[in-house]
Parts: structure tokens; C-alpha cells; sequence
């Protein structure tokens, strides 16, 4: 039995909240300037060996994906479907607290899970190192290149152990609350960034040093019709309390905006109409006259 190597940065359970009625999604890709239609979520936001693991001179293809299927992805839809819930009964129970807890550790590791992010640590890693190493004995200076050279099937260092960093998160956060945002026209629906989810931080916690900031805001797109904002109960702005909201056209623009700007490279939307007249009003805005 071939073990799958192909592991997504973010969840094909939450990809497939982007969906539409004939099992179609859209995605655009800011590079290439080109449209794409796909009918699985198998190959969209995904790359070969992104959690593969090289230790002790074996490769281990398994053990994150299996952390992130167990802590992340199982259960995912149960607690979607709570959140679906609360916009239709507006009342707040145990289960729909649990589920922002759930939801707010999945989008708190969602930029940590990234190529992008991946890549750019080790980079940071390396070039920090390096200029010490270069002037180190020849021993560590070659255990050095070997260290970060020779990782067998793994693209990036390590593995990350996501359900620590995402507890962690969430613990120094403290009281979480939220808002859920919903677009008011039927026609107007949120994109899925291919950074998963934002994260902002702030100076919530007390230490000896005083410049440490944390993470203090998550928002993610949880589908094509719900939004998403998680708040510390620490943020700087003092938000004490939950809701909903419903958001005009001009504000589901906004956001969808601010996420494809911010995106590395692709986004994803359900509907391809409103996807093309997105890129068109963001990249070719019409003058006034």
C-alpha cells in the first residue's frame, strides 16, 4: 500500500466548505495571472513531502500528517456544523464554545503550516548560523552543511508538532471572543487565501521582556458564507463580546480584497463570475470620471 506523500497546508475538509452545488471551485493564481477549475480538493493547496520528516537517516512521511488528521481535520466538520448552528439559533451554548476554541487552534497554526512560512524559516536559520560556521573547525562546519543538506525526502528541517504550538496559542490568549460575519446578498461570497488563515499580534502577556508580542487576533474564511474573527480577550482594542454580523457587498469586497493582496500566490472561490470581476476590480479598478 503506497503511502500518500502529497500534504496539504490546508485542510481539504475546510477547502471543500469553497465548493459549490456542482462540485466545482475557482482558483486564480497571481503569477501566472490565469484562471483554474478543479473538481477535488486533492491537489489544491498542497505540495509533495511538505511534512515529511528525515530522522535517523529514515524517512517518516506520516506522523504530522496523522497529528493533523487526529487534532484538526476529524472533527472539523462537527464543529462547523455548530458554528452553522449559532447563525440560525443565535444562542450560545458548550458545543459552540468549544467549537471557536477548535476553530481558533486550527487558524492559529494555519501560516506555521505554509511553504512559504517553511521555507522562509530555514532560511533564517541558515544564513543566522552560517557566518559562525564558516569560521568553525572543519568537523562542525561540514556537520553543519550536512545537517541542512542532507534530509532525505524531507524539503524543509523537522517537523513541527502543531498540536504543542496550537495549545500554546490558544493558552496564552486567554478568553477567546468572536464575530461572525455573513454577506447580506445571496451573490457575494468570501475567497480562501492560500495562507489559510490571519494571525495578528500584540504585547497581551507580561514578561521579563517587555517587546515579546503574541498572538492575539485569528480570522479565517470558514466558507464561501462565514467569517470568522477570533479575539484574545487581551486584544489591545478591548473586544468583551460575540455576535454576528451581516456585511454588505462593499464590505465582503473589502475583505476578499485585503486577502488576495495578501495572498502568496492563490486564492479559491466558488463562484468563478464573482472571482473574475474580483481580480478585475482589485487589479484594473475603473477610473472615475
Amino acid at each position: 500500500m503506497s503511502i500518500p506523500r502529497n500534504h496539504h497546508y490546508i485542510s481539504q475538509v475546510h477547502i471543500k466548505k469553497f465548493f459549490n452545488e456542482k462540485n466545482e471551485i475557482f482558483l486564480y493564481n497571481k503569477s501566472t495571472k490565469l484562471f483554474q477549475t478543479k473538481n477535488s480538493s486533492k491537489r489544491i493547496f498542497s505540495e509533495k513531502d511538505l511534512n515529511t520528516k528525515y530522522e535517523n537517516g529514515k524517512n517518516d512521511y506520516t506522523t504530522v500528517e496523522h497529528q493533523l488528521n487526529q487534532f484538526y481535520e476529524n472533527d472539523f466538520d462537527h464543529y462547523y456544523n455548530n458554528i452553522v448552528r449559532l447563525t440560525i439559533e443565535k444562542n450560545i451554548d458548550v458545543e459552540i464554545q468549544k467549537a471557536i476554541v477548535y476553530l481558533a487552534r486550527y487558524g492559529a497554526i494555519a501560516n506555521f503550516r505554509t511553504p512559504v512560512y517553511k521555507n522562509s524559516l530555514e532560511k533564517l536559520f541558515f544564513n543566522a548560523l552560517k557566518p559562525s560556521m564558516d569560521n568553525a573547525t572543519e568537523t562542525l562546519k561540514s556537520s553543519f552543511y550536512n545537517f541542512f543538506n542532507n534530509k532525505g525526502d524531507s524539503k524543509y528541517l523537522g517537523g513541527d508538532d502543531y498540536l504543542q504550538i496550537g495549545n500554546e496559542i490558544i493558552s496564552k490568549m486567554g478568553l477567546l471572543y468572536f464575530i461572525i460575519e455573513i454577506p447580506e446578498d445571496d451573490s457575494d461570497y468570501f475567497i480562501l487565501p492560500d495562507f489559510g488563515a490571519a494571525t495578528h499580534r500584540n504585547k497581551i502577556n507580561k514578561y521579563t521582556n517587555p517587546d515579546i508580542e503574541e498572538i492575539s487576533y485569528i480570522s479565517l474564511p470558514l466558507s464561501s458564507k462565514i467569517y470568522l474573527h477570533i479575539y484574545s480577550e487581551k486584544h489591545p482594542e478591548g473586544i468583551n463580546s460575540s455576535g454576528i454580523k451581516k456585511l454588505t457587498s462593499e464590505e465582503v469586497n473589502f475583505i476578499n480584497k485585503h486577502n488576495l493582496l495578501l495572498a502568496n500566490d492563490t486564492i479559491a472561490c466558488k463562484d468563478y463570475q464573482y472571482l473574475e470581476a474580483l481580480i478585475s476590480k482589485t487589479y484594473c479598478p475603473k477610473k472615475s470620471i
